[in-house]
């Protein structure tokens, strides 16, 4: 739970740091200002991004670990439950004769 709030915090901070470069990019073009520090931000940006899709990819690899354990844990009380079934009707049409 904690890393999907980190993930979730790191999108809020990529997402306003792109609307932040998209003001200084919209800035710089109407102002003529250099575009170097746009460049620089938007390489930041590129690599905050790649993390966060490395972390999401991640994520979802650790859910479906998770998931096919649950799968895995279901079928096996399943299997238990049957058994359980199985023995009781046994006793219950002993008990009868």
């Amino acid at each position: 739970m904690e890393q999907i709030v980190d993930l979730e915090r790191r999108i809020e901070v990529a997402l306003s740091e792109i609307e932040r470069s998209v003001s200084l990019y919209s800035y710089s073009k109407n102002s003529s200002v250099d575009s170097e520090p746009t460049n620089e931000e938007l390489e930041k940006l590129l690599i905050e991004n790649e993390k966060l899709e490395a972390a999401i990819e991640e994520l979802k690899a650790e859910h479906n670990t998770q998931l096919q354990s649950l799968i895995a844990e279901r079928e096996e009380e399943r299997e238990t439950v049957k058994k359980l079934y199985k023995r009781l009707t046994e006793v219950v049409e002993n008990s009868g004769e």
